[in-house]
């Protein structure tokens, strides 16, 4: 696996978005740690908060609201 691999994996790691093997490789790579780990954490976070902070906001329903 190439690195460019490994960000995409890393990326949808912490979006929540990988089950079953793919998830359980990336598990067994972050634990092992190290500079490259750390670097690919890093890339992932900040292209994850670039991505929550280009959404738009919206309101919830009143209904909702209304039940919470």
């Amino acid at each position: 696996m190439n690195d460019s691999d490994r960000d995409d994996l890393v990326f949808l790691y912490f979006a929540d978005a990988l089950d079953g093997a793919e998830r359980d490789e990336v598990e067994a790579w972050l634990a092992a740690g190290g500079p490259d780990v750390r670097a690919a954490v890093a890339r992932a976070e900040s292209e994850l908060a670039l991505l929550a902070a280009t959404r738009p906001v919206v309101a919830a329903p009143a209904a909702v609201r209304d039940r919470l």
